[in-house]
């Protein structure tokens, strides 16, 4: 057995593949797992990116109550009491 064949079989044992078969064209798609690492990756720019939005949807749901509040005030039209 040569080097480059041990090197190769131990690449294989960590990269484990999932064979799945598409549903028009019947061919096999190799896909490789996802690792723990890209997981955590994964999971912590989620948390950022919600980290991020959040703060900025709530401020612009704020503003748009607000300004939606003063368009309905300005269609009020508002009599002095004493014209009554």
């Amino acid at each position: 057995m040569t080097d480059f064949d041990s090197k190769q079989r131990r690449v294989n044992s960590r990269v484990k593949k999932m064979h799945e078969i598409c549903s028009h064209c019947g061919c096999s798609i190799l896909r490789s797992r996802t690792s723990l690492r890209e997981v955590i990756v994964i999971i912590l720019c989620g948390g950022l990116v919600i980290a991020i939005l959040l703060p900025i949807c709530l401020a612009a749901q704020h503003w748009l109550e607000d300004a939606g509040h003063r368009f309905t005030g300005q269609m009020i039209s508002r009599e002095p009491v004493e014209r009554w």
